[in-house]
């Protein structure tokens, strides 16, 4: 018998805690998508989601309401997990990238989220996308191949899917 009462009070006190935290949460989340939405699109201001054809993105707009380009979220398989990123294009080039999720081996693969990594993508085309190794302009993680080839991967996508909103 008081092993039920423990039971349903405990559950009672998950349920009010739940209930209290479920806004903050939310808050928070929100939060850090814009704040992800922001650094894979500088000057964004505002942000609308959008779909061409079956991929959604989202939208940027500065404060007088002109687009500075698309946000796509997109994933890929690393070397030790799905690497998610929010990737900036406009005008046939990466502006911004951010990983959003990964889990890559602490030390080598999750330099990816590192800065000096990531800005080599900025103003970069389809064309530069490669590691060095391969005649383009990235320099690979040491010990961490796979995880960049497929952040490299990832930005080609977005770039693509970019040019196919504008197309139609």
């Amino acid at each position: 018998f008081r092993l039920t009462i423990l039971c349903v009070v405990s559950a009672m006190l998950l349920s009010w805690v739940y209930k209290e935290t479920k806004t903050k949460i939310e808050e928070n989340i929100k939060k850090e998508i814009e704040t992800a939405q922001k650094d894979a699109l500088p000057g964004a201001v505002s942000f609308q989601e959008k779909e061409s054809g079956k991929k959604k993105y989202v939208e940027g707009y500065d404060a007088n309401g002109n687009s500075v380009g698309k946000i796509f979220v997109l994933s890929e398989r690393g070397y030790g997990s799905e690497i998610k990123m929010m990737v900036g294009v406009n005008n046939g080039k990466i502006v911004g990238i951010k990983v959003i999720q990964h889990t890559e081996t602490p030390g080598l693969g999750d330099g990816i989220t590192k800065k000096n990594f990531l800005n080599q993508f900025i103003d970069k085309s389809l064309n530069q996308l490669l590691l060095k190794k391969d005649g383009g302009e990235i320099e690979a993680i040491t010990g961490a191949t796979i995880s960049s080839k497929a952040c490299i991967k990832i930005a080609k996508e977005a770039l693509e899917y970019g040019k196919q909103s504008e197309q139609q």
